[in-house]
């Protein structure tokens, strides 16, 4: 049933998919001569119909593929469908999930295939920009290289690089104006306190900069590196503690206990949630 999952699959017979998976075949299916699983088929392909039908029967959005070890967002960011990306990203797909042959992100190969929609729908997702091939480009000199070489449907290139700056910008312009943030990360009390005080917003997330307080709350930050009066600061006013950082899956208190700090660890277990 393997072989015929897989040819319904190519053949986009989205019918002949369904009919095939409620008869018992596996969603995780994977061709063995190429070694991409049905999923990333239908994503390569942009059919949008067979790849929600797959995620519903249960296919792995994580898996990687044999060759490249790259996913089947990767594969829609070289097909160029917006929805398919968009299914496997709701899916539970990671946006920034890394090829460990070239070093590709999603992002990196929506910019290369040129689906400047695709690329303003990652960044918007968070999307990193601090990102590196395994051949030594950063993003940036990875889209430099595109721009000077890959020139058919360059203006698909150009409004990309307008989507690229438009996450540039709001970036910069998040970390100017997170004095919270930038109060705790040098563990001033008194500015915390007067901040709070003028209604700064107190689970404000930083940006994601490739670096160590990526996608955190203040609370986040100061449990971390142990700042037990600015937490308590930050408790006062209603900063969640249920708050998740990405990289670790982390709540603060997870923060506390991993460094240490026990009296932060008694204050947040002392707090309801």
């Amino acid at each position: 049933m393997s072989t015929e999952l897989i040819a319904a699959v190519r053949g986009r017979d989205t019918t002949g998919v369904l009919r095939l998976l409620d008869a018992g075949a596996d969603p995780a299916t994977r061709d063995e001569a190429s070694g991409l699983t049905a999923l990333m088929i239908a994503a390569g392909q942009a059919d949008v119909l067979t790849v929600r039908v797959l995620i519903a029967a249960g296919a792995d959005v994580l898996t990687a593929d044999r060759r490249a070890g790259a996913t089947a967002l990767h594969k829609a960011c070289q097909g160029g469908s917006l929805d398919v990306v968009r299914a496997l990203v709701e899916a539970g797909a990671f946006v920034d999930a890394v090829a460990p042959t070239t070093g590709h992100t999603a992002l990196m190969d929506a910019l290369w295939y040129k689906f400047p929609d695709i690329a303003r729908y990652l960044l918007d997702r968070g999307a990193s920009l601090k990102v590196y091939t395994h051949y030594g480009f950063s993003l940036e000199q990875h889209f430099e290289y595109e721009l000077n070489v890959n020139t058919f449907g360059k203006e698909r290139l150009l409004e990309a690089e307008r989507h690229l700056d438009a996450r540039r910008r709001g970036d910069e312009e998040a970390v100017g104006r997170q004095e919270l943030m930038a109060a705790v990360t040098e563990g001033d009390t008194e500015r915390v306190r007067k901040l709070l005080d003028g209604g700064a917003e107190v689970d404000e997330r930083f940006p994601d900069l490739g670096g160590f307080n990526d996608s955190h709350t203040p609370l986040l930050v100061a449990s971390r590196d142990g700042h037990t009066e600015i937490v308590r600061l930050l408790l006062a006013a209603g900063a969640d503690v249920n708050a998740v950082e990405p990289t670790f899956g982390a709540v603060p208190l997870h923060k506390a206990v991993y460094n240490g700090h026990a009296g932060i660890t008694a204050d947040l277990v002392r707090q309801d949630g």
